[in-house]
């Protein structure tokens, strides 16, 4: 029986210490929210992987066995050279980040003792399909790239661009030219004074007549007057 007891109680007990091994290593593994993310990280980006590669590169306080080769598309904050390089599966199971190649993410990113690496965990490394984007932030599994690329730029402080309307001069008030005399042509201003010379030598013909008419009268009354005098 004793013997029975103890083949059940080694690997009982190698359970229990998995279990507590698990749920210790869990506990370390704890993630920050979208805003501490943002700002602890040095640098965010939408990135492109390239490749990937087998290593073993120490970290300050964890070791790297994924060195991944990335192109990045979109810098939100920091900088980050075209191409770079980026270690992943580090050996802290529980907060360990694996990237596919080819394939697209949103990083965000910190330093470890020179290199670049993946802060909060798996949380830091948000893969991108079809312009939507891995999203452990919010309720939902995933969400626009568009919301979530303005979401974190507001946690980095840049506001996005509004449009402003340039002024438009109101137009001045018509005013109506005063009426311009259309020329006459030369031909007609001769014929005005041609007009004119006429009418005035009929005026003075007749006046002529008139004067001439009234001498004869006047002289017709003088020799009558003179006739009944003598």
């Amino acid at each position: 029986m004793l013997r029975a007891a103890a083949t059940f109680a080694l690997p009982a007990g190698l359970a229990v210490l998995a279990m507590f091994s698990a749920g210790h290593a869990e506990a370390k593994a704890s993630y920050m929210d979208l805003a501490e993310t943002v700002s602890g990280a040095e640098a965010v980006a939408v990135i492109h992987t390239e490749a990937t590669a087998p290593c073993e590169i120490e970290g300050e306080y964890n070791t790297y066995r994924q060195k991944v080769f990335a192109t990045p598309m979109d810098v939100l904050k920091g900088e980050l050279g075209s191409p770079f390089e980026l270690l992943a599966q580090k050996n802290f199971i529980c907060g360990s980040v694996t990237y596919d190649a080819p394939a697209d993410y949103l990083v965000l990113l910190h330093r470890d003792n020179g290199h670049w690496t993946t802060l909060n965990h798996g949380k830091g490394a948000l893969r991108i399909d079809s312009e939507e984007v891995q999203w452990p932030y919010g309720s939902e599994p995933s969400i626009p790239l568009d919301d979530a690329l303005a979401r974190v730029r507001v946690l980095i402080g840049e506001q996005p661009a509004v449009e402003v309307a340039e002024p438009v001069a109101p137009d001045p008030p018509k005013t109506e030219a005063p009426p311009v005399a259309e020329p006459q042509p030369c031909g007609y201003a001769i014929g005005r004074m041609q007009e004119a010379e006429e009418t005035r030598e009929r005026w003075v013909i007749v006046g002529a007549a008139g004067a001439g008419a009234a001498a004869i009268m006047l002289g017709f009354f003088v020799g009558f007057r003179r006739r009944r005098r003598s």
